[in-house]
């Protein structure tokens, strides 16, 4: 009787044991893909680009800068989008759609990467104050999945206010009602060599 229950015991052991590896592993898992996401999240536009964002955002209310990105291999940029208020106060999103992908000869490639996999922002909405400026930012860093093939990858950029289109360009082609400003979608360029 007393064999049977010490048994029983190192069973559920070894079973509480598995478990526990198991979710170790996966939140190691979770944790290291995270990280790469984050770490682009760190990093901060320059004083130029910034400048440059309320500049032209202050003329067109909505401004992408830089508009094209060349990158080599193992490299990575941050984008910045900069919004300036023109209207009354309200929550103001980000949303990036991939707009076509090319082979460098400019043939249209076969199966374009996964955009989550290696474009990044956080594009939930943000309240600005009228007349105020707010900056967002797009991190590209394709070498976070390691299966983009050198390309020419084209994406369409907008801003809504408070909420997530499907796309930007089902919005763009709705007459923009719900973009800001009015039916301005931006356009980004990124190029692996």
């Amino acid at each position: 009787m007393g064999s049977k229950k010490g048994i029983e015991l190192s069973v559920n052991f070894l079973v509480i044991l598995i478990i526990t590896l198991v979710l170790f592993g996966m939140s190691l898992y979770f944790i290291n893909k995270f990280r790469d996401v984050g770490a682009g999240y760190e990093r901060e536009l320059d004083k130029y680009s910034v400048e440059q964002l309320r500049a032209l955002s202050r003329d067109q209310s909505f401004a992408l800068f830089p508009n094209s990105v060349k990158l080599g291999v193992g490299e990575s940029e941050v984008v910045g989008v900069g919004v300036t208020n023109n209207e009354a106060a309200g929550p103001f999103a980000l949303k990036v759609d991939v707009a076509g992908a090319y082979n460098l000869d400019g043939s249209v490639l076969d199966t374009p990467p996964n955009r989550d996999d290696w474009i990044s922002y956080l594009g939930q909405a943000e309240n600005i104050q009228s007349g105020d400026f707010k900056q967002f930012l797009i991190v590209v860093n394709p070498k976070s999945s390691g299966t983009v093939p050198p390309g020419i990858y084209e994406f369409n950029v907008c801003i809504t206010r408070g909420f997530q289109p499907p796309k930007c360009a089902d919005l763009s082609s709705s007459g923009g009602q719900k973009l800001y400003p009015k039916g301005i979608v931006k356009g980004l360029s990124v190029r692996i060599e």
